[in-house]
Order: C-alpha cells, then sequence, then structure tokens
C-alpha cells in the first residue's frame, strides 16, 4: 500500500470517528451541554 492511500485512509477515519463524537455516539457526553462543547476540542 502507497503511503499516499494509507495517509488518505487514515484521514477519512479521523473524519469519521469526529462525526461520530459530534453526534454524541462517543459515550463521552452525556447531556445536552456538553455536547455542544466537547472536553477534547478547543473553545476560542
Amino acid at each position: 500500500m502507497s503511503p499516499l492511500r494509507l495517509l488518505a485512509l487514515v484521514v477519512l477515519l479521523v473524519i469519521l470517528a469526529a462525526s461520530f463524537y459530534a453526534l454524541g455516539g462517543g459515550g463521552i457526553q452525556d447531556n445536552e451541554d456538553t455536547k455542544d462543547y466537547p472536553p477534547h476540542s478547543v473553545q476560542q
């Protein structure tokens, strides 16, 4: 597998994981308040 294809696969997995957590399916967010401000992201 070429490095470029491997990189594309990793990026795709990261995007899927991010969308999964954004929908509240990660099990970390319990209520509506923490869903808007996940602890792993820095809010400016």
